[in-house]
């Protein structure tokens, strides 16, 4: 090797020192290194948005609804279940009989303390009450008489 490289001296106080190892050390260090080809995947903080739920009011104050039709789809109570309306496992409000949709909103009183307790304000309620109705739209059949011609 020639001595006008910078590191020259410092190999040659290396092999005095090292000696036998440094052949092993050579052939390690002049094999070519190898990079990686990709770029290390980190990890990502997406991918946990689930589907929406549809739950809202599915039937409008006034409308006509039948029985099992859903009127409102909830978690927890917002709407309580009123005249004519069952209330499901999940809170859903649907209609027991045919008939139109009316929502009320019943005030409450406040209950007095007791031993130990303080005021309880109660609010107002939101109701959903089915009013059933017979449709008159509905016809059955029957024999006509027609005159003779």
């Amino acid at each position: 090797r020639s001595r006008s490289t910078k590191w020259s001296g410092n190999e040659n106080m290396l092999r005095s020192l090292l000696g036998p190892q440094l052949s092993r050390l050579e052939s390690v260090m002049s094999q070519s290194l190898r990079w990686s080809s990709k770029k290390a995947g980190g990890s990502t903080r997406n991918g946990r948005k689930t589907a929406g739920k549809r739950l809202g009011l599915k039937c409008g104050d006034g409308e006509c609804v039948h029985p099992g039709n859903i009127i409102v789809r909830q978690r927890g109570t917002l709407f309580y279940p009123g005249a004519n309306v069952g209330i499901g496992r999940d809170h859903t409000l649907y209609s027991l009989v045919d008939g139109q949709v009316e929502f009320t909103k019943v005030q409450r009183t406040p209950i007095p303390p007791q031993k130990g307790r303080k005021w309880i304000k109660k609010d107002a309620r939101s109701f959903v009450n089915v009013t059933e109705h017979k449709q008159s739209h509905r016809f059955i059949l029957s024999d006509v008489k027609y005159p003779p011609v």
